[in-house]
């Protein structure tokens, strides 16, 4: 009778160990990181990064709008040699401008990859 009775201790016990539950839970590492202060300080030098870049760009747009402009108004009086001249420094203009928005827009994702590196290695390591 002892013994039956240790082994029904044994057997519920052990129902009672495998019974407990398993809690899941996840992680929004997005929202973890823009909640660190590493990225709001790599966020404001990404600003101050990008800000020369968007000033050069724009002031880039308005020299080939204005020359656009200028092109449009005088196109009728200037002979086929000169409009075609014109039509090719506006032509390089416009590509050297998107040229060097492909090559910024390269850059400033390096820039911003290499400024978040700390934060990310930070929370991957919690």
């Amino acid at each position: 009778m002892k013994n039956l009775i240790i082994i029904l201790i044994v057997i519920f016990g052990s129902f009672n160990l495998s019974a407990q539950e398993f809690k899941y839970g996840f992680v929004n590492a997005d929202k973890i990181l823009q909640e660190m202060p590493e990225i709001a300080s790599a966020n404001k030098e990404l600003e101050a990064y990008i800000k020369p870049i968007n000033d050069y760009i724009n002031s880039k747009n308005i020299e080939y709008k204005k020359k656009l402009e200028e092109f449009t108004k005088s196109k009728e009086s200037l002979s086929d040699f000169l409009k075609k001249e014109k039509e090719n420094e506006l032509n390089k203009l416009q590509a050297d401008l998107r040229q060097f928005q492909l090559n910024a827009q390269k850059e400033i994702g390096q820039k911003k990859t290499e400024l978040y590196q700390k934060a990310i290695i930070k929370l991957k390591k919690a």
